[in-house]
């Protein structure tokens, strides 16, 4: 880029036409307090307008490195939901087993209940049977 001053001579604008329409060119404005009732002081200016400053080109892209980081971290997160919906298949799987071993120890000891009442039932009617003995 050249100085603006140098473009000048070489191109042979003078310098009010180029500060009118040359973009480079900004315009300014500085704002002072009334310099009536500033005697034998330097007055300083209230209020500055500050020139709009672009940030470098540079600043505003976004690394390369970036976007495959972020990339990796949705890969990352997109493996960990799999392996979650896989936990849960092979959980939901290992419940279903389990209620059918439940239900068979159930189906166990009601057969095993039922064996024990008659049983006891047995023995109730060959209680009752047996002639009973009075005490002499």
């Amino acid at each position: 880029m050249q100085a603006p001053a140098f473009r000048d001579k070489k191109q042979g604008v003078s310098a009010k036409n180029q500060g009118a329409h040359d973009p480079d060119y900004e315009n300014i404005t500085l704002a002072f307090k009334n310099q009536d009732h500033a005697k034998g002081g330097h007055s300083r200016p209230t209020s500055q307008v500050p020139a709009q400053c672009r940030p470098p080109s540079d600043s505003t892209q976004v690394p390369c490195w970036l976007y495959r980081a972020i990339l990796s971290l949705y890969i990352l997160l997109a493996l960990a939901f799999v392996l979650c919906i896989i936990l849960s298949a092979f959980i939901m799987v290992k419940n279903a087993e389990m209620s059918k071993e439940l239900l068979g120890f159930k189906r166990e000891l009601w057969n095993g209940i039922k064996n024990i009442d008659t049983k006891v039932q047995k023995i109730l009617e060959v209680l009752q049977k047996m002639p009973q003995s009075s005490p002499q």
